[in-house]
């Protein structure tokens, strides 16, 4: 007996299997994850903020930052990303990578990005010091923001970390916004099994 497989039933099986297999590309190999909050210039947990000219948002990662910059004035302005830092929770300043730099030879080699009127910079923040290049293997490797690995994991609550972003706004007005976030709680990563 010969079962007859069209095209459609192919393609349908191939769907299926992609979607398989993005629903589980999202499970942590980490024991235990950290919720952040924006405890300064504004407590939040969404960690947003916004003035006159910029609106801010940020999505913590275990590895990385993800930035949502946006300009709100009337008129462009440019972040300088060379002058941007990454403090970490011991209180060390570390030069940041973005995503023009981050899986490039040229970490410590970024720009500075003009964001137009009404236009939002959607990026990554990651610290230089934090980005391996694993040449034997021809990949890159990120370490995670703080320890979530171990059971010493369960000491990060509370534990913060600062953002500075130099900005150079109209006519040359230089201002510096400092987020400073803190581990909110942390939770034991218990996967689920498919039925």
């Amino acid at each position: 007996m010969r079962i007859k497989i069209g095209k459609r039933t192919l393609k349908f099986s191939f769907l299926c299997s992609l979607v398989l297999f993005a629903s589980c590309a999202d499970l942590s190999a980490y024991r235990y994850h950290n919720t952040y909050m924006m405890v300064n210039p504004v407590k939040n947990y969404d960690k947003r903020y916004s003035d006159a000219d910029m609106v801010f948002r940020f999505d913590i990662k275990p590895k990385k930052i993800e930035s949502y910059i946006t300009n709100s004035s009337g008129n462009d302005v440019s972040i300088d990303w060379p002058g941007a830092e990454f403090i970490d929770s011991d209180g060390k300043s570390h030069k940041i990578a973005n995503i023009e730099t981050i899986f490039t030879k040229k970490l410590d080699r970024i720009s500075a990005k003009v964001v137009s009127a009404g236009a939002t910079d959607v990026n990554v923040i990651v610290p230089i010091e934090y980005v391996t290049n694993l040449e034997e293997q021809w990949m890159w490797s990120l370490k995670p923001l703080f320890d979530i690995e171990s059971d010493k994991a369960l000491s990060n609550k509370g534990k913060t970390f600062t953002i500075v972003l130099p900005m150079i706004l109209d006519g040359g007005e230089k201002r510096t916004y400092q987020f400073e976030f803190a581990v909110a709680s942390v939770l034991p990563y218990r996967p689920q099994n498919p039925r």
